[in-house]
């Protein structure tokens, strides 16, 4: 499945590139990873699940995160794609 120029691929995030760039940008992890699912033209309503006021107001200003092309490479970097499985 493609999206302009953007393949689909079921990504995992992984937790200390998110740690990293959250930390160099003085923004929570829970803000930059929702801000990176934001970035992917594919995503049209992520489903976020706050049970906490506090998670709904990261989700909130995760709107308002713009990530630089490095930042989306640096947490892109560790992620290894692989074919869909279980289907």
């Amino acid at each position: 499945m493609s999206y302009g120029s953007t393949s689909w691929r079921p990504w995992v995030l992984d937790e200390e590139a998110v740690k990293q760039v959250a930390t160099a940008r003085g923004n929570s992890m829970a803000e930059v990873a929702l801000a990176w699912l934001l970035s992917k033209p594919m995503v049209t309503a992520p489903i976020v699940g706050a049970t906490k006021l506090d998670h709904l107001e990261a989700a909130i200003r995760a709107v308002e995160v713009q990530l630089s092309p490095e930042d989306i490479a640096a947490l892109e970097k560790p992620y290894k794609p692989h074919e869909v499985r279980g289907f």
